[in-house]
């Protein structure tokens, strides 16, 4: 079993030293790295200089270029072709990977799913079934070509070819991109215009330089809110000032950090003229009652009945559902967070999932030291497509992440306990575990605020 130190130590390499040269850390890393050097240089980089070389061989042994002049005189107008074809599919590639990457960064909840989904299925699809659906979809006498729209076209050309090899590379494109997108830190600020509709009207009007002021004194979007529920309220009434407080602290207790919670808390007693201290207990009250319920949310996941609980297909079956709802957490927060496993002495072992194709994608992800720079793209040379569309599946399911830690532990605790039974859980064990959950006085509360111990 890896320790969370391990996975420490992984991901702290993979953050600070290029992917290719942090193999070469001992001697059968650098060994690897030679081997796969030298195939490169002997199976790919030899040949291609070999041919290079006699190409360059003339008939009296000496230099000469007719053979290149021969081989653009019988293929030049198919090296044009190539290039043609190339080039364009390069560029529209491009953007359509671009389209679908702002779409998924954009998109959330179950649009966002759909189309990861979509370009999973796309990208491990074989190229002959793809090519089979383009041509009776798109073909001369195709479903949406011939019988819908009424056309009859003839798509076996470089513009045929240009659009099938644009749409097959999309899907990975997409995925990279999205990665990339995914690791920008974009900072949502509001801007506030008056006397215009829109940025180029408002540059039309005042001109560059008041545009560029105006960028820069713009708000981020927490001033923007508690602003607009300052407007709401007159803060010289002392049922509307409470009532400002209380719809204040609701915004400043979805903060992740407890640094921004208290500078902001400190902002809104300040502008309502109150202690910050009891500003300060509203907000932690509003926090608690946001993390039991999603607490309790996440209990009701886990405890649904077993056939609720199977994954969408039906290539893989949970033989311990309430086993593999935490295995599933488990991998959620080691793929979303990685930092929750670092210094921890009850670090789950892959042994003790029920499920073989949960325990593989959770030894790939302990592999890779959580996620670091890995998308899951890059993992689809080692999970098969069942597995993937599961992983897909598993990460796009909400999860508070500001009360990660309390989450794993109670992942950790459902596995240990389900490891050590030893048996699957029917749907009545289920049921009757749910109720047995909703009687106990300690776990939540009957008030729904969250029970310290």
């Amino acid at each position: 079993m890896r320790s969370a130190g391990n996975i420490q130590k992984n991901t702290g390499k993979r953050t600070s030293h290029d992917v290719l040269f942090s193999l070469c850390e001992n001697a059968v890393d650098k060994l690897i790295l030679f081997l796969l050097l030298g195939s490169v240089l002997l199976f790919i980089l030899w040949p291609i200089a070999c041919i290079a070389l006699r190409s360059l061989r003339g008939a009296d042994g000496g230099v000469s270029f007719a053979m290149f002049d021969t081989v653009l005189h019988q293929y030049g107008e198919s090296l044009r072709n190539s290039v043609f074809v190339g080039l364009f599919t390069a560029v529209l590639t491009t953007l359509l990977s671009l389209s679908a990457a702002l779409c998924c960064a954009t998109a959330r909840g179950w649009r966002r799913t759909l189309a990861m989904l979509i370009m999973l299925v796309a990208m491990v699809s074989p190229p002959f079934v793809s090519s089979l659906a383009y041509i009776q979809l798109y073909g001369r006498r195709g479903w949406i070509t011939y019988r819908l729209l009424h056309l009859s076209l003839n798509p076996y050309n470089r513009w045929g070819v240009i659009l099938m090899q644009s749409i097959s590379f999309v899907p990975l494109n997409a995925m990279f991109l999205s990665g990339i997108l995914e690791k920008l830190e974009v900072r949502v600020r509001v801007l506030q215009m008056q006397g215009a509709k829109d940025p180029d009207e408002y540059i039309k009007t005042f001109g560059a330089d008041a545009f560029r002021n105006l960028l820069e004194q713009s708000e981020n979007h927490i001033d923007y809110r508690l602003g607009a529920v300052q407007r709401k309220y007159d803060l010289k009434v002392d049922e509307q000032r409470v009532a400002f407080v209380k719809e204040a602290a609701g915004i400043v207790a979805e903060l992740p950090g407890s640094v921004e919670r208290e500078v902001y808390a400190m902002r809104v007693a300040e502008t309502a003229g109150m202690p910050a201290a009891v500003v300060t207990d509203e907000v932690q009250r509003q926090r608690k009652r946001r993390l039991s319920r999603a607490r309790k949310e996440r209990e009701r996941e886990m405890l649904r009945p077993a056939t609720a609980m199977q994954p969408p297909g039906r290539s893989i079956r949970f033989d311990d559902p309430r086993s593999a709802a935490a295995e599933q957490g488990v991998i959620r927060l080691l793929y979303l967070d990685p930092g929750l496993f670092y210094g921890r002495t009850n670090v789950p072992d892959a042994a003790q999932f029920s499920s073989p194709e949960l325990r593989h994608i959770y030894t790939v992800l302990l592999a890779h030291g959580g996620t670091g720079t890995v998308q899951i793209a890059v993992l689809s040379g080692e999970l098969a497509p069942d597995e993937l569309a599961l992983l897909t599946g598993i990460i796009q399911q909400p999860e508070e992440l500001s009360n990660g830690a309390r989450a794993l532990d109670d992942y950790i605790s459902i596995l240990q306990t389900q490891s050590s039974a030893g048996a699957a859980v029917s749907e009545a064990d289920l049921l009757a575990f749910a109720n047995k959950l909703k009687e106990h006085k300690g776990y939540g509360g009957k008030d729904g605020t969250e029970r310290h111990e």
